[in-house]
């Protein structure tokens, strides 16, 4: 099936089937990911077999593939850790062969993903993803396997991921969207300045949540937790704050200092 990418001839549709990784992929995990970026996929994990079947063995990175008979990955979706809390699973990259693609890939990949491998995989609680915005498929499957929408992520991903297939002139902004497999009821405290935005993401989540503002001050004596996480090609600096203490002004700086020192151009906290 596989043919030359600058000029992929139309294929007929074969027999496929969808499952969770197994070693024998790992090498055509790598050819998939040639042929629809080339070397241009910001994660360089999957360009190396060896560390793909590491990752789905320490459970950092679960890959769902769609196989045909012989055994070709022609398509393929992940559950990866992304956020700082162990229980919460992004579902992302996700990709289908240029000449494989309208035969309804990507709908068995989530379909088995947001069904099958999370209820095998109990110590996933909630799944959530970020759809790109140059093109409309993943943005469908929000609504298809029951997501809910909270934000933009503007800029996220730079250009040169989608050199290979030319659907990207700038950045591209991805769409924040989760699904709740446990509930967990919990109050939570908002900033007085970001009250009704807030409320207003959190009154569209599929889970309960006690919301009040917060009267509070940060404890002055207690040191800022935050750590930062550069993706070097997508010069992407993410910062996780765990725990605020009177330092945070000046933790929060010193840690964009060190993101714009290693060319990051997209700054996140959370």
């Amino acid at each position: 099936m596989k043919s030359d990418d600058n000029n992929p001839m139309p294929q007929e549709r074969e027999p496929f089937t969808v499952g969770s990784f197994r070693p024998e992929d790992a090498d055509e995990i790598v050819d998939l990911f040639r042929a629809v970026y080339g070397e241009g996929y910001p994660i360089r994990m999957f360009y190396d077999p060896a560390a793909i079947t590491a990752a789905n063995e320490e459970g950092r990175y679960y890959s769902i593939c769609a196989r045909t008979a012989s055994g070709e990955v022609i398509g393929m979706v992940h559950a990866y850790l992304s956020a700082p809390c162990n229980y919460l699973y992004e579902w992302g990259v996700g990709l289908v062969r240029k000449e494989c693609r309208n035969w309804g890939i990507s709908n068995r990949l989530g379909d088995f993903l947001c069904n099958n491998f999370v209820a095998e995989h109990p110590h996933i609680e909630t799944l959530f993803g970020e759809a790109v915005c140059n093109h409309p498929y993943m943005q469908k499957a929000v609504i298809r396997f029951n997501f809910v929408e909270t934000a933009i992520e503007v800029a996220l991903m730079p250009a040169e991921a989608y050199t290979q297939e030319k659907s990207a002139a700038g950045r591209v902004a991805t769409l924040n969207a989760f699904r709740c497999y446990k509930q967990k009821p919990h109050r939570i405290f908002l900033p007085p300045v970001y009250d009704r935005e807030l409320r207003g993401i959190y009154d569209r989540l599929d889970d309960a949540r006690d919301v009040v503002v917060s009267e509070g001050e940060i404890p002055g004596a207690k040191p800022t937790r935050a750590d930062l996480t550069v993706f070097d090609f997508a010069r992407v600096a993410r910062i996780a704050v765990p725990e605020s203490g009177g330092d945070f002004r000046d933790r929060l700086s010193a840690l964009e200092d060190e993101g714009r020192a290693k060319n990051a151009v997209v700054f996140q906290v959370g």
